[in-house]
């Protein structure tokens, strides 16, 4: 029986010495490995790097700010991201910055919280809804990867980051194309969710965050994450995703029509890359200016005098005008 237990506790400590030198190996690998580099902020970021075959990851967060209804994107991390795009050193092919609801959302989605990850961060000040996650990852030439890389994490270290290992990003990666298709089976249970997308510049990325979350928000018991996935030297797009019990079509109409007023007035692009379709015509002319819009109408009423392309359009340029949306006031953002 001695010699049972004996042998028991000599096959616990090799399995703990084995998982200790694993772990140890991981972090080793991660802090000091050529091409990656891994590091956290009390905001978050994830960068990784994709050279010849190689996919490596680094995931930061960034020094940040304090809840994230009145201010998301806190100066730390949105500053970190337009350092990144205006440095000129090369631009990572993901880029994406996640707000703290959305970081809280995504930390849990992919099981970080079960990880040694979740109490270092919270050791080290990085508290849970006061951070922002980055993450993405580079492609290309060895060479070129590897000094994008290189320059964001120099750039994220600037700006506080800590870093991480990797493991978000790679959880993200996997599941990007299959997550969205939970759409469909949430709807059976009248859970609804939508995005909507807008574009900003740097200067008034905070205002329009801000503004468009209280409206968002308006909604009780809403879950509303925001990211920007899209990022220039001039600004960035603002990525709105809303999550909320509803099951009336008139209902998702007017909350819908709520947020893109909101978009509107806060001086920011209706959209990004998904386009104007129907929906959101009304609010087209209000945004680019009536002699912008009037030279598209122009061109339609040349080229097609009587409609036939595309009636009921998806510009809007046969909307009644009373139907349309003018709520822009701000001209300092245009």
């Amino acid at each position: 029986m001695k010699e049972s237990t004996l042998a028991t506790k000599i096959m616990i400590g090799i399995l703990c010495l084995g998982v200790a030198a694993y772990l140890a190996i991981y972090i080793i690998r991660g802090w000091g490995g050529e091409l990656a580099t891994t590091r956290a902020y009390t905001y978050s970021i994830d960068v990784g790097q994709e050279a010849q075959g190689i996919l490596v990851r680094t995931e930061i967060p960034l020094a940040g700010g304090n809840g994230y209804v009145d201010q998301i994107l806190p100066e730390g991390a949105k500053a970190a991201a337009r350092e990144m795009m205006q440095r000129e050193c090369g631009y990572s092919s993901v880029f994406r910055l996640s707000d703290p609801e959305e970081t809280h959302l995504m930390l849990r989605l992919y099981n970080v919280d079960d990880t040694l990850l979740a109490p270092i961060m919270d050791k080290l000040g990085y508290k849970d809804m006061e951070r922002c996650m980055f993450l993405g990852f580079t492609d290309g030439e060895k060479g070129f990867s590897k000094n994008v890389a290189k320059n964001i994490g120099r750039i994220a270290r600037k700006f506080g980051a800590m870093p991480m290992t990797g493991y978000v990003t790679r959880s993200w990666e996997k599941g990007r194309f299959n997550d969205p298709y939970l759409r469909d089976t949430l709807m059976d249970f009248s859970v609804i969710t939508d995005t909507l997308e807008c574009t900003v510049n740097w200067s008034n990325m905070a205002q329009v965050h801000r503004d468009v979350r209280a409206v968002c928000h308006a909604l009780p018991n809403t879950v509303v994450t925001t990211h920007m996935s899209h990022c220039y030297p001039q600004g960035a797009n603002l990525y709105f995703i809303f999550i909320t019990k509803m099951n009336d079509a008139a209902e998702f109409k007017r909350y819908h029509t709520t947020i893109l007023d909101a978009i509107q007035r806060s001086g920011a692009a209706v959209s990004h890359h998904h386009g104007i379709g129907k929906m959101f015509a009304p609010w087209i002319e209000g945004y680019i200016g009536e002699r912008e819009y009037g030279a598209i109408q122009a061109l339609k009423n040349y080229f097609d005098p009587d409609f036939v392309m595309n009636p009921g359009g998806t510009i809007g340029l046969d909307l009644p005008q009373e139907e349309k949306k003018f709520l822009n006031t701000r001209k300092d953002y245009r």
